[in-house]
């Protein structure tokens, strides 16, 4: 009797392991990262090229976000992205990255409904960030062109489209949270962008010069909002 007890409860916690596996893991990997903005010390977990730009506000609702308060002015030492934040704290390869963002167009004077500001309503998403000169972005923005709406590589060189397949654009909106998703798999050497549709991805690249770095958020020419920061990794 005490040995098929003994077996019982052995077999039972081997399901149970088996079962459940890491207690932090599901399918998009082991949830490494989040934030949601709801204490003024989360700015402490970034590192912002221009700091005075960023701020925690709440919205009607009570709703707290990273918020920069206009475009930025950094000159970086090459052509690429003037508004940058990154996560401290981790440094990853293969990743899944979700976030709410919000783009918030800087006043230009728009020359209708082809005016190239318009088109290049932006928001970024920076991965295998080693330093200013060494990275990669996502430019989503509400119209593609050869450099709008593209994956960037820069290499201590201005920005240069590694993009194999993209959509005509996306549709920020006015003052509204969109839900972006970003998977990076170095196996398969591919980089995929979701926006607000989880299924069919808006831009795809297939690059690994660099392997691992930081991940981040900004803009190339305008302002915007972060929350809702979920990062996943199987490392």
């Amino acid at each position: 009797m005490k040995d098929w007890y003994k077996i019982s409860v052995y077999g039972l916690l081997v399901v149970l392991v088996f079962s459940c596996g890491h207690p932090g893991k599901n399918d998009k990997g082991i949830l490494i990262y989040s934030q949601d903005f709801e204490s003024g010390q989360a700015l402490h977990d970034f590192s912002f090229f221009e700091p005075d730009l960023w701020q925690i506000v709440s919205d009607s609702s009570g709703n707290s976000y990273l918020d920069a308060k206009e475009r930025g002015n950094y000159h970086p030492p090459h052509r690429s992205p003037s508004l940058i934040a990154l996560i401290d704290s981790v440094s990853v390869s293969d990743f899944v990255l979700e976030a709410d963002l919000m783009q918030k167009q800087v006043e230009h004077d728009c020359q209708g409904e082809n005016c190239v500001f318009c088109m290049h309503r932006d928001m970024c998403v920076f991965w295998a960030f080693r330093d200013s000169s060494h990275y990669y972005y996502a430019h989503i923005a509400r119209r593609g062109d050869e450099v709008a709406h593209q994956v960037h590589i820069v290499n201590d060189a201005p920005r240069t489209p590694v993009t194999v397949r993209r959509n005509k654009g996306v549709d920020w909106g006015e003052n509204e949270w969109k839900h972006v998703k970003v998977i990076r798999s170095i196996e398969d050497t591919l980089l995929q962008v979701f926006f607000e549709d989880m299924k069919t991805p808006v831009l795809e690249a297939r690059d690994n010069t660099f392997i691992s770095g930081r991940i981040g958020f900004g803009s190339f020419d305008e302002a915007g909002s972060i929350d809702h920061i979920r990062l996943y990794s199987g490392e």
